[in-house]
């Protein structure tokens, strides 16, 4: 009887001392996407952590491998900090605006890539291209060749962001109403929101294009041609994701 009793109070005292272990236990995740829910039995913040894995020795590691400690007592996020170098972006647009003072509204879609050099977390410069399609009224594709400014407010996982894009569009129109359609300058400023690699901005869109309405009146006075500039506005909503 007295060794079965021993063995009960070993036994519930491993497993009070387990139970207490697991409530102390943290989840951490790692620069290489790998996660440990372990016992740190020492933390100093920003240096390093020592834990202890199950049956092995206490093992130290650096914050620089760490993304984050989640704890029953602190919430640690590492910033956002992505290495100096070249990157791509691939984006949506949803556009909405009109292509001159007296138009009706029209929508539109936009597919872009952009290739960026990031200096750092607060600017990145780039060069990109887009195919933008307008439906409704008006229907007309443009093709935007620009150069980029953008960075972020502050390195940390979710930041403000802002970005400026400015060059050339070229426009293609199917409409019968002009006989030709030509392109001229484009700027874009946004200001919007990152989460890790995906952004998400809001801006406004200005696009200039002459149009040329070539117009032979029936009774035979003669042909009148009309050139107009016009300036295209678009509130654009884009999605991007940074690769």
């Amino acid at each position: 009887m007295k060794k079965l009793t021993l063995i009960f109070a070993v036994f519930f005292i491993s497993f009070i001392g387990y139970a207490q272990d697991e409530a102390s236990n943290s989840k951490i995740k790692f620069t290489d996407g790998s996660e440990l829910n372990v016992l740190i039995i020492e933390n100093v913040p920003g240096k390093f952590i020592k834990i202890k894995l199950p049956g092995n020795e206490p093992t130290i590691i650096d914050y620089k491998n760490i993304v984050s400690i989640k704890h029953k007592s602190f919430v640690y996020h590492s910033k956002f900090k992505l290495p100096k170098g070249f990157y791509m972006d691939g984006s949506m647009a949803l556009m909405f605006g009109k292509s001159s003072e007296f138009s009706s509204l029209r929508a539109g879609l936009g597919l872009g890539v952009t290739g960026n050099y990031r200096f750092n977390s607060y600017l990145s410069l780039g060069l990109g291209s887009e195919l933008n399609a307008f439906f409704m009224t008006d229907g007309a594709f443009s093709f935007p060749v620009y150069a980029r400014i953008r960075g972020s407010f502050m390195e940390k996982r979710v930041a403000p962001i802002y970005l400026i894009d400015a060059g050339w569009s070229f426009v293609a129109n199917d409409s019968e109403s002009f006989s030709t359609v030509e392109g001229g300058w484009f700027v874009r400023p946004a200001f919007g929101i990152r989460i890790n690699k995906f952004t998400a901005t809001v801006g406004y869109q200005l696009q200039q294009v002459t149009t040329t309405t070539d117009i032979n009146w029936w009774w035979g006075a003669g042909d009148q041609i009309t050139i107009e500039e016009r300036l295209m506005k678009n509130i654009n909503f884009n999605f991007g994701l940074i690769f």
